[in-house]
């Protein structure tokens, strides 16, 4: 009896073992827009230990190895220059958080590094030559997640295996115990998980991504294919689904009605709320406990500038907690762009997808939802 109790007790704390050197990946945010893209959300220490305080372990760090030199073209890694990478690093750390180092390039370069031979070859060296980089930073304190969201819709999934062993293999040449995170492919979903089986390495854990359903979390994004569908044709679906009523949702100008009314009645009738949510999670759990392994959801989130907050903060609600009754780790995305849990406040300039960017950082603060804070079970 006492021994049955004991496994009861561990499985219910957390689905998947780790080791004791390994970070704990329970609780994080995605510092999105610092080192990728334009790096229109930078982070200052403060923030940092903010985010620490509120309650979080970690923080994944997506970072575009083009914005410093790499160049996918070549082998020749001498351009390649990690000053800015690690100072941010060292800051994370100074705030005493966990760091998910997160390998996230443009679309046009994933696609290269999915279908170019040479460009594979550049990416395995690369990540050999970050690993080198950073292999003194404790085991507890630093994972490496290999490619964000890979796509590998038409490439077939062993190629991305291949890659990914061949990753694997060269990081364990400088750092042989550091926890090491790969994405299923199709984007991450729950779905690619599948292309991930037949992997060889200690210390290994995988990574999907949430976002559905994407009409709700990606309602009025201003970038394709979202702005051209039915997502830019409407605003203020509600969540749970139920409570959406179509008399009062807004058609936006040029909209196609019967397309917009199809699209809402079959959300309806999906039925999103928190039973539908906890399904779609049990699967990725199932999926983690058959093969022994351990899952961290790297993120989920939505877009806030289509939604009213309540109905936003109500679907991170239920995310967080189908999550964390599966015993997997979440990260969620993110912090202060427009996803954000967190908002830049005075001297800001407000985009298309509605971020709030700072202009005069350090100097503009930020301020956390309440909502979000609530949401996810944090405390100010």
């Amino acid at each position: 009896m006492r021994k049955l109790f004991l496994l009861f007790l561990l499985f219910s704390t957390d689905c998947f073992a780790q080791e004791a050197d390994l970070p704990v990946l329970k609780r994080g945010v995605n510092l999105s827009h610092w080192l990728q893209h334009w790096g229109r959300q930078p982070v200052n220490l403060a923030e940092l230990k903010t985010l620490k305080k509120v309650g979080f372990d970690h923080v994944r760090l997506p970072f575009d190895p083009t914005r410093y030199g790499w160049d996918a073209s070549t082998q020749d890694l001498k351009s390649f220059r990690m000053e800015e990478l690690s100072d941010s690093i060292n800051m994370i750390l100074e705030a005493d958080l966990a760091i998910i180092l997160d390998m996230h390039p443009g679309e046009n370069i994933s696609t290269r590094i999915e279908t170019e031979e040479m460009a594979q070859r550049s990416f395995v060296l690369l990540w050999g030559t970050i690993a080198a980089k950073f292999s003194k930073i404790s085991t507890s304190s630093l994972a490496f997640e290999l490619l964000n969201e890979p796509q590998y819709y038409k490439t077939p999934s062993e190629s991305y295996r291949h890659l990914m062993q061949s990753v694997l293999n060269e990081v364990r040449k400088y750092a042989p115990k550091h926890m090491v995170l790969i994405d299923g492919i199709h984007g991450g979903n729950i779905e690619g998980l599948h292309a991930l089986e037949g992997l060889t390495s200690e210390r290994l854990g995988y990574v999907f991504h949430y976002y559905e359903p994407l009409f709700f979390t990606h309602l009025n994004a201003p970038w394709e294919p979202f702005s051209k569908n039915v997502n830019g044709m409407v605003s203020g679906l509600a969540y749970p689904a139920y409570l959406t009523v179509l008399s009062s949702l807004q058609i936006l100008p040029k909209a196609n009605v019967f397309t917009v009314t199809q699209a809402v009645r079959h959300y309806i009738s999906e039925s999103w709320d928190a039973p539908r949510i906890q399904q779609e999670i049990n699967v990725a759990k199932t999926w983690a406990q058959k093969h022994g392994s351990r899952l961290v959801c790297t993120e989920f989130g939505a877009l806030r500038i289509g939604v009213r907050e309540e109905f936003w903060a109500s679907w991170l609600k239920d995310v967080r907690i189908s999550l964390e009754k599966s015993g997997i780790g979440w990260t969620v995305w993110d912090y202060g762009d427009a996803f954000g849990i967190a908002q830049s406040i005075d001297a800001v300039t407000i985009e298309k997808d509605g971020a709030r960017v700072p202009q005069e950082h350090p100097n503009t603060p930020r301020v956390f939802l309440k909502s979000a804070l609530s949401a996810l079970d944090l405390r100010e």
